[in-house]
């Protein structure tokens, strides 16, 4: 039984008869599907499930609307399609369907009503549909849509007002979309577990967004929140409420200052990324998080961390890069599980003595740290693979030779400045 065709550019009519094994796979240039394939081929394509399909091919979308068991349609190379026709509901079979065009050129500026009837669809994703304008507002029908993914739609500024009726919504991500604000319905995602909205930052400035615009009425069960060029002025007290809450991402949000001490009482949290925002201080409260396995605090305005940094003992990895952090504390070698810290450009002038402590660290990047004159003993990190000291003006080089002596296992990186 024919299950899966990945077509692209060359004749297949004679494999397609020869084929038993259920999947047909075909490389660039070995597959060219014409109409005619499908009219005269229906035996062979009566159990076919899912379709890759190039659309560099002579394949017009109107001639699959017969493959009524279809379940999984990728469209790729897209660019020469002016429209998705009116005809593709015709496939009530489709759980997911994908539009996928990676030259970053396309005609298509809408989609048709008519996609609001594929009653079986589960995931939608529109992939660089560059001149996207507007989604229908038939796509509040999809009721078993689970997944909602639109990336590079640069001229897509509003979601459909009614996207909250889409109750079985889990994962919604919006990336570098042309989005201004989301519609209020949005809140209404009553089963949104995923939320993944990264604007493009073109136009930044006009966008005002607070968290609690974006966080009220999420779900209680949300797990995952990533936001990157939102504009966020503050993250709101009621965080708490989002206990089930594993990974909270803020990317380039200039206005956002601090963290709520409200965040320590989400116990599920173990991946904490602030980055590129304006934080100033690490409060003390922040050691409370002790599940957090990832902490990124890179691209701030941090000049200290306190003595109960240590705390934070679960901690696997440690961005702190490019921050004016001019010491670390003595606590730093009490994360007994960290395996990569990433400490460039600070302005530190040497590591605390308990860096020893470091039996698991792997990874230790200390490249661009113009200030550093001396390192502690690094003997004892037995399980350091990679350790770089590039571009430290101030180490001499006995300095670095001595490391190099007591890391005789280590990949080394010393380069310098010409």
């Amino acid at each position: 039984m024919l299950k899966k065709i990945i077509a692209t550019n060359a004749k297949v009519l004679n494999k397609l008869k020869k084929n038993k094994t259920g999947n047909l796979s075909l490389t660039n240039g070995e597959l060219k599907v014409a109409n005619e394939l499908f009219k005269h081929t229906e035996q062979a394509f009566k159990s076919l499930s899912t379709l890759f399909l190039d659309c560099k091919s002579t394949v017009t979308v109107e001639s699959l609307t017969n493959l009524q068991t279809l379940e999984g349609l990728t469209l790729i190379n897209t660019w020469e399609l002016r429209e998705i026709p009116k005809s593709i509901d015709l496939l009530k079979s489709l759980k997911t369907l994908k539009i996928i065009n990676r030259n970053f050129q396309s005609l298509i500026t809408q989609l048709p009503d008519e996609i609001g009837n594929l009653s079986q669809l589960e995931e939608l994703t529109l992939d660089s549909l560059v001149m996207l304008q507007k989604l229908p507002s038939t796509l509040s029908k999809l009721s078993r849509l689970k997944k909602l993914d639109i990336s590079f739609a640069y001229h897509l500024k509003l979601l459909p007002t009614n996207i909250g009726s889409l109750k079985g919504l889990e994962a919604l991500r919006l990336y570098q979309c042309a989005v201004l604000e989301l519609p209020i319905s949005y809140q209404e995602l009553d089963n949104l577990k995923s939320l993944d909205i990264q604007f493009n930052d073109y136009n930044i400035r006009e966008r005002q967004v607070s968290f609690k615009n974006i966080s009220e009425g999420l779900s209680k069960n949300i797990s995952t929140i990533y936001l990157r060029n939102t504009n966020l002025l503050q993250m709101p007290k009621d965080i708490e409420r989002y206990q089930q809450l594993v990974s909270l991402k803020i990317f380039n949000s200039k206005k956002l200052t601090a963290l709520p001490e409200e965040i320590v009482t989400i116990k599920c949290l173990k991946e904490l990324s602030i980055v590129s925002c304006y934080l100033q201080t690490l409060p003390t409260y922040i050691s409370k998080l002790i599940h957090l396995k990832t902490l990124d605090v890179s691209g701030n305005a941090l000049t200290q961390l306190t003595e109960d940094f240590g705390k934070l003992t679960a901690l696997e990895l440690l961005n702190l890069e490019s921050n004016p952090i001019e010491m670390l504390p003595e606590s730093f070698g009490d994360l007994q599980k960290l395996k990569l810290a990433i400490l460039r450009s600070l302005k530190i002038e040497t590591l605390p003595e308990s860096f020893s402590k470091l039996k698991t660290i792997q990874e230790l990047f200390l490249t661009n740290n113009f200030k550093l004159r001396t390192l502690p003993d690094m003997s004892q990190l037995c399980a350091l693979d990679a350790l770089d000291l590039s571009y430290c003006p101030e180490l001499s080089r006995e300095d670095k030779d001595t490391v190099k002596k007591a890391l005789p296992n280590t990949k080394i990186g010393t380069l310098e400045y010409i």
